[in-house]
């Protein structure tokens, strides 16, 4: 999540984040927007349950 995805892509390239910074290079594949946070929360939580995986 994040109001950025540029940014948030070359933090997560650069090492910043630490849950991703043992990955390769990361890209984005998909993204949507949301008109507030708890939406675009609920959304996120939802892709990382199986059902969500599947769906990407």
């Amino acid at each position: 999540m994040s109001k950025d995805i540029n940014t948030r892509i070359s933090e997560h390239n650069s090492g910043y984040s630490k849950w991703t910074k043992r990955g390769s290079f990361w890209e984005s594949v998909y993204s949507e927007k949301f008109d507030n946070s708890k939406k675009s929360h609920k959304r996120e939580k939802y892709f990382k349950t199986n059902s969500g995986k599947e769906w990407l």
